[in-house]
């Protein structure tokens, strides 16, 4: 009962403020359309892929090795990634 209980709580605590939070709703959109890019961006670059994941080339179809690398991608890490795919490196020095 006590897990249950904490469990209630955890959840309702997430969902207050992280998953109906108004501030990332507002960002939903906009993380579709970097992770859509991003796809696109390795779709057509699939040697940009690590190398683990252009192993897999091998035996998987170009669609599902991009999807799972992107996919494995913590938050993080994705706009890491986007930022040194998009953004030019010598724009945020100026």
């Amino acid at each position: 009962e006590e897990y249950r209980a904490a469990t209630e709580c955890l959840r309702k605590f997430l969902f207050d403020r992280v998953y109906d939070d108004l501030a990332a709703k507002k960002e939903e959109a906009r993380a579709g359309e970097m992770i859509s890019a991003m796809y696109c961006h390795y779709k057509s670059n699939v040697d940009a892929l690590p190398g683990f994941y252009r192993s897999l080339l091998d035996r998987y179809d170009a669609d599902t090795v991009v999807s799972d690398y992107i996919s494995s991608m913590t938050d993080r890490y994705a706009v890491y990634s986007f930022e040194e795919i998009y953004v030019p490196k010598n724009f945020l020095l100026k």
